[in-house]
């Protein structure tokens, strides 16, 4: 039950530090891969929150197969908000009621959504 429980939930310390990254106008954004060129996606921001480089979230790198440093919450691809996030930032079709595609968000809009919701 405790293993649920911390799938579901971010914690408060690693959702404000990733929350300030996506605000801080440090990190260039990108579309379905992690990081690439010097740009990641919401995901991809919160990698290096947890403390990984550049280089090891390129190519097939995906955070449900990352380390204790990433929060479960995030590499549970089964919980709703991951993969809303994951349209929220591509622009996909969102868990949203009428399942309308979204244009991409960015950064800012992104961290409003998970200071929200999350």
């Amino acid at each position: 039950m405790e293993k649920e429980q911390q799938c579901n939930k971010l914690p408060k310390a690693f959702k404000k530090k990733w929350v300030e990254a996506l605000r801080s106008g440090k990190y260039r954004k990108t579309k379905h891969t992690l990081y690439e060129n010097g740009a990641y996606c919401v995901l991809g921001v919160a990698a290096r929150v947890a403390g990984y480089k550049p280089s090891e979230l390129t190519g097939e790198a995906d955070l449900v197969s990352m380390d204790e440093r990433v929060p479960d919450f995030l590499k549970n691809p089964s919980n709703p908000e991951w993969s809303t996030l994951i349209d929220m930032n591509d622009g996909g079709y969102c868990n949203n009621k009428d399942r309308s595609k979204i244009k991409p968000m960015g950064f800012k809009r992104l961290a409003d959504y998970i200071e929200r919701n999350l």
